[in-house]
């Protein structure tokens, strides 16, 4: 049976100890090139160990387990216009684990197509950045003074952050992961308007959330929040 150069780049990138991952663009009827997400289309043994992903489970997804540096949101600009570029990129980038757990690391990115075309697939490596890199992330995410959270709406668990946890007064062990833990403490005056907000950024109706609400502490009192956020799509549009 012959072997194609699919299978080639697979087993080759399956040999090596470093955690690598090709892209590619998404195939969705209807749309131009330049619309399409860019997929993951390979992800070696190495990057799924160093995740924590089981085999295959990244393919097919957009690199959401590559997040900004700071503030750990998936798929940072600085990806984004990596990935519209023409030539090999090297960026600082976080890296999220399977259980919510952020790293730093360092991703070299490698373009291959004709030269001068836009790239037709990217390869990278994704390398955890050395103890005292990973330290200096982790000062700079506290550094921020914010409460810094993550909502997987495919698992229906959120990610708090220490700071957030701090912020209403609990200590880490303390607080599962649903997302009645954060809607729960919301003033019943508030959580109305807060749940409004949410829905318009699943649905499309807002670009971003941006919302006060008085959130309950731990000994009972109320303090303002802001709240902000970001949404996520898979490569058909639903938010992630």
């Amino acid at each position: 049976m012959p072997v194609g150069f699919d299978d080639v780049l697979r087993q080759l990138s399956d040999l090596a100890r470093d955690p690598l991952v090709v892209f590619a663009r998404g195939r969705r009827a209807g749309e131009s090139t330049a619309a399409e997400p860019w997929l993951v289309v390979h992800a070696n043994a190495a990057l799924n160990q160093l995740i924590g992903a089981g085999h295959g489970e990244l393919v097919g997804l957009p690199p959401r387990f590559i997040t900004d540096a700071l503030t750990g949101q998936p798929l940072p600009d600085v990806l984004v216009e990596a990935l519209a570029a023409r030539e090999p990129q090297r960026l600082s980038v976080g890296y999220r684990l399977a259980d919510g757990a952020l790293g730093a690391a360092l991703l070299t990115l490698v373009p291959y197509g004709e030269a001068g075309d836009a790239p037709q697939f990217w390869a990278g490596s994704l390398l955890p950045a050395a103890a005292d890199a990973a330290d200096r992330y982790r000062l700079a995410a506290e550094g921020a003074n914010d409460g810094l959270w993550d909502w997987n709406l495919e698992t229906g668990h959120i990610h708090y952050a220490p700071r957030w946890l701090a912020m209403v007064g609990c200590e880490e062990g303390t607080v599962g992961d649903s997302p009645e833990e954060w809607l729960g403490r919301v003033h019943p005056e508030d959580v109305d308007g807060l749940r409004l907000a949410i829905d318009a950024l699943v649905e499309g109706t807002s670009s971003e959330l941006e919302h006060e609400q008085r959130l309950r502490l731990s000994d009972g009192s109320y303090r303002w929040m802001l709240t902000r956020g970001v949404a996520e799509r898979d490569a058909l549009g639903r938010v992630v």
